[in-house]
């Protein structure tokens, strides 16, 4: 990846496009490893292996197409306090993410993904953290490193964020509203043992 420069868009690396068609690729040999058996088992005669490789090969055809539209549907913008992203074809999607609930950035790889030296950068954050889900996904990186201190550097610079809130609130803000919900509690306790104890 170039620079990176705030509030202008940027998008997947362009080999990213070859890297989906050879998924499609795989994932279609797969397939008809397996459906074109499954064709002839299921009438006992060719009709079931033609039937099987012309779904198979409208479905490829259909992938095909898909690529570059998907291809020009993504993209990341980030900005000051925030990432923006979009992405999707015939379900468009997007999402905005402040840095202070940022929690975690994942650099992922698969063996595919390895061959085109290409990286996805896994985001989690505050309401995700507990899942193995993340809430962004930013695909088709070539350095990913860069990117990832970008978006940690942000992070850090911001305030954090309580996870079960969702409001801004430094420790020491954390700390005196616990100390009050423990004191709260506390007096409940002492006014329920007042009351058994005058019922006895």
């Amino acid at each position: 990846m170039t620079d990176i420069v705030l509030n202008a868009g940027f998008k997947p690396e362009p080999v990213f496009r070859i890297y989906l068609f050879a998924s499609i690729v795989v994932l279609f040999i797969v397939l008809t490893v397996f459906f074109l058996p499954l064709g002839y088992a299921i009438t006992e005669d060719m009709i079931g292996v033609y039937g099987a490789a012309l779904f198979l090969s409208v479905l490829f055809l259909l992938s095909c197409i898909w690529v570059p539209f998907y291809y020009a549907s993504v993209l990341y913008i980030l900005t000051d306090n925030e990432m923006n992203w979009a992405r999707g074809v015939l379900w468009k999607q997007t999402g905005i993410v402040p840095y202070n609930r940022i929690t975690n950035v994942d650099i992922v790889q698969g063996p595919l993904m390895r061959i085109f030296h290409l990286s996805n950068l896994r985001i989690q954050t505050a309401g995700y953290s507990g899942n193995q889900m993340a809430e962004i996904r930013i695909q088709g990186i070539l350095e990913p490193k860069p990117l990832r201190d970008c978006i940690m550097r942000f992070v850090h610079a911001g305030s954090p964020v309580a996870a079960t809130t969702g409001t801004d609130m430094n420790p020491l803000q954390k700390q005196s509203r616990e100390s009050d919900e423990m004191i709260t509690e506390l007096i409940a306790i002492r006014t329920l043992l007042e009351r058994i104890e005058k019922k006895l």
